[in-house]
């Protein structure tokens, strides 16, 4: 039973092991509507408490899953301890597992066809409309692609029209076209399998043992959505872009302050103006707890969470496409990114919008050995 306060303290009596989350009074009320709807299909901490601030601010107070034994580390920490050899890579696999498994009775019990229009829209909307997120992060203002030292351009929009070769893979670069494809494809009435779920999967939002936290984004979303989020934050926002452009993510949501033990890496690259051609070879590099989580997320993929999404195995790379691409984009502002994390943006990008993309190559990593992290870091 909820019981919903009037009024009350900003942080709850210090006696009380309750997590108390305050929000603006609608993202509050969006975070109580968002936990009562998959609370009876996802595993979620109790919602002891709701109610509003003086000042305007709602809150929710849950039960506290770590002052209270029930859950241990987040997502994060798991995969990070695992990078630095402190656990062992099972652990984030079982994780992994359990989220999927879970992703899989969702859709069993709450999947139906539905428009984006129907779905919760907070991760779609903004970033997909003209002049919204997207557009000002990499179209209205420069983004940095290369050091001027290596030649060719220095704006990532300046590669349109040119040939890509990545990795021995040659794709033809558009910016523009790839964001223009996933507005087509994600519009208002656009129809895709959708379910009861967390909305937002990422590593300070998965609790261990399994327990979804975070439900502002909760109730019905796109299953493709989800994995896509998942698959994204697990490959490059977890282990490199948020700890290097957002690091007080980290900081503040997870209970370990452990650094990446590594991230991807450019090992060469020739630009030819003349021939508009820029070759580029990079290793997407990772500690062996993320590279285990990944791989085992793209065997779930190949299997039940892939049948769940509704397609068959070969058609999983085209569903999950657009949410792909609007993720990569939609997160951290270009203007922000380096010389070669630019670059290794426009890589995945490219790769990404390629009809032909498997999951298998977009997704692969070369592990970081374990052993030594620990030597390198004591």
């Amino acid at each position: 039973m909820i019981t919903t306060v009037v009024a009350g303290p900003r942080h709850p009596p210090a006696q009380t092991p309750l997590f108390r989350k305050v929000l603006t009074r609608e993202r509050a009320e969006a975070e109580i509507r968002g936990w009562d709807s998959v609370a009876g299909h996802l595993t979620v901490p109790r919602l002891i408490a709701t109610g509003h601030l003086g000042d305007g601010d709602g809150f929710a107070d849950y039960e506290h899953v770590f002052a209270d034994g029930k859950c241990d580390l987040l997502l994060g920490d798991v995969v990070n301890a695992a990078d630095h050899g402190l656990l062992p890579v099972t652990r984030a696999t079982a994780l992994i597992d359990a989220v999927c498994r879970e992703l899989c009775m969702a859709a069993e019990s709450t999947s139906r066809p539905g428009h984006l229009e129907e779905c919760i829209p907070a991760l779609y909307v903004d970033r997909l409309r003209e002049g919204g997120r997207i557009d000002r992060w990499y179209l209205d203002n420069p983004v940095s692609a290369a050091p001027k030292t290596r030649g060719g351009p220095a704006d990532l929009q300046e590669f349109t029209g040119w040939e890509l070769r990545v990795n021995g893979r040659t794709y033809f670069f558009d910016l523009p076209g790839a964001i223009a494809m996933v507005r087509r494809e994600l519009f208002p009435g656009s129809l895709w399998l959708t379910a009861l779920t967390q909305g937002d999967p990422t590593e300070p939002n998965i609790a261990e043992p399994l327990c979804w936290l975070d439900f502002e984004h909760a109730g019905r979303n796109v299953l493709a959505g989800d994995v896509a989020n998942l698959l994204w934050y697990l490959l490059g926002m977890g282990g490199w872009l948020v700890p290097r452009y957002q690091p007080a993510t980290y900081a503040r949501t997870l209970r370990l302050a452990l650094p990446p033990v590594t991230g991807p890496a450019i090992d060469d690259l020739n630009i030819s103006v003349h021939r508009r051609c820029a070759e580029l070879t990079y290793r997407w590099k990772t500690g062996p707890g993320r590279d285990a989580a990944t791989r085992r997320l793209l065997a779930w993929l190949e299997g039940d969470l892939g049948a769940a999404l509704g397609c068959a195995p070969a058609c999983v790379p085209a569903l999950l496409r657009p949410f792909l691409i609007l993720r990569i984009l939609g997160v951290i502002p270009g203007t922000r990114l380096s010389h070669d994390d630019g670059l290794l943006t426009l890589a995945k990008v490219a790769e990404a919008s390629d009809p032909g993309m498997l999951l298998s190559d977009f997704a692969s990593t070369t592990a970081h050995d374990a052993e030594d992290t620990k030597t390198s870091n004591p």
